[in-house]
């Protein structure tokens, strides 16, 4: 249906719904839509689309899911804060918050505004397991081109593998990457806009959130918080870098079962070209396989063995086995094999979700493995990667996710265990 929207008039528009600016300009999520501009917004999100000037609108959208509205939903506060950075002109601004803060929002209309006043603007999302940019288990890297009404439209331009949905166990993996990520965004934008994990309490949230400004110090640090929740991150920071703003009262809880269910939504996109395509020669990240010197079976071991490696120095053995090895051949190996031994079940690595990288160390996307020829290292590997990519990739690094082929979450991979 067309709509006029008068100047200044508020529309909410609650998602599936797609727009398409007939004449005039209008603004949403601080974006500015000029004429035949089209946005969608999905299922479950809803936006604001206010007139900057006398507009008409093509709108698809079901009943009930438009409404005007009297006030602007966009703080003040927000717009103060735009004309701070264009002002001092911060190189980074990290957005923290805890879950359910309405980051993600917060963090798209900063980057249209920017892009608007003419910044060269970059977005890191680093949030592992509500991935705006890129799928999960994932930093994702955005130079905005264009304005965009939500982060997962944006294109990714980076990546990183973290290999979970929280960085708790992959804290090391996290930073690195996070420090990788942040030189590489510095390089090529005005400004960098780091929108955090809802991770900030405990001894490891704090020293995430400590260590990642450490690693990349704020020009702006914005807390957005319900009350002082977050000021204990800040106290090492100075006053004149720290801008607070109130959570909106309409932000909601999300449950840890929608947000498993949001993940797999994303998760199940990314993977829905993927297909089964074979890896040689790789070198692995997050694993003992792949690190050590391959050995030989000793005498007596049967074919229950796959595969054996030794590892440096006093760590000991890899040794790969078949399911159904009997507690003789395992001692057997226990005789044969001085020192630790890490018992590794041939199939174990089948689901793991990876993060296929080229000789650079960069993430070229994310597979699923399908099965490991352990001796002669080779990996099938469910991706969908594009064929040009595929020669590239020359390290596989490994996580905590096991994942289905059509991308439903399919259990834990403990670290250190591969």
């Amino acid at each position: 249906m067309k709509l006029d929207l008068m100047k200044e008039q508020i529309i909410l528009v609650d998602g599936p719904a797609r727009i398409e600016l007939v004449s005039g300009e209008c603004e949403a999520v601080g974006a500015l839509l000029k004429s035949h501009d089209r946005i969608f917004i999905p299922k479950g999100k809803k936006i604001p689309i206010e007139g900057v000037t006398s507009s008409q609108i093509n709108l698809s959208a079901e009943e009930g899911h438009v409404e005007t509205i009297p006030y602007r939903t966009i703080p003040h506060s927000w717009d103060i804060l735009v004309e701070k950075i264009l002002k001092e002109r911060p190189k980074s601004i990290f957005v923290i918050g805890e879950m359910d803060t309405g980051k993600s929002f917060f963090t798209t209309y900063m980057g249209n505004r920017l892009f608007r006043a003419g910044l060269s603007t970059a977005i890191l999302d680093c949030d592992t397991g509500q991935s705006d940019i890129g799928p999960p288990g994932t930093f994702g890297l955005s130079y905005v081109k264009k304005p965009v009404a939500f982060l997962p439209q944006a294109p990714v331009d980076a990546m990183a593998f973290i290999g979970g949905h929280s960085p708790g166990m992959h804290f090391t993996v996290a930073l690195s990457a996070f420090a990788r990520m942040t030189r590489n965004a510095f390089e090529n934008s005005d400004v960098l806009l780091i929108n955090t994990s809802g991770w900030v309490q405990s001894d490891g949230g704090r020293a995430y959130k400590i260590a990642k400004m450490e690693l990349c110090p704020p020009g702006l640090v914005v807390l957005l918080q319900r009350t002082d929740e977050l000021e204990h991150l800040v106290k090492h920071i100075p006053e004149k870098n720290v801008f607070r703003l109130t959570v909106s009262k309409s932000a909601t809880f999300t449950s840890p079962d929608v947000r498993k269910s949001l993940r797999e939504e994303v998760s199940r996109a990314y993977m829905s070209k993927a297909k089964l395509i074979e890896i040689s020669s790789f070198a692995t990240m997050g694993a003992y396989y792949g690190t050590g010197k391959s050995v030989e079976r000793p005498k007596g071991i049967g074919k229950e063995v796959v595969h054996i490696e030794k590892l440096s120095a006093w760590e000991g053995h890899l040794v790969v086995h078949k399911s159904d090895i009997s507690g003789e051949a395992k001692a057997k190996v226990m005789a044969a094999l001085p020192g630790k031994i890490f018992w590794v079940p041939c199939h174990h690595a089948v689901g793991a979700l990876v993060g296929l990288l080229n000789q650079n160390g960069d993430c070229m996307g994310l597979g699923v493995i399908q099965m490991l020829k352990w001796e002669k290292r080779i990996a099938e590997v469910w991706t969908p990667i594009p064929h040009q990519s595929l020669k590239n990739v020359s390290i596989i690094q490994f996580g905590s996710i096991r994942l289905t082929n059509d991308g439903f979450e399919a259990g834990f991979l403990p670290p250190g265990t591969i």
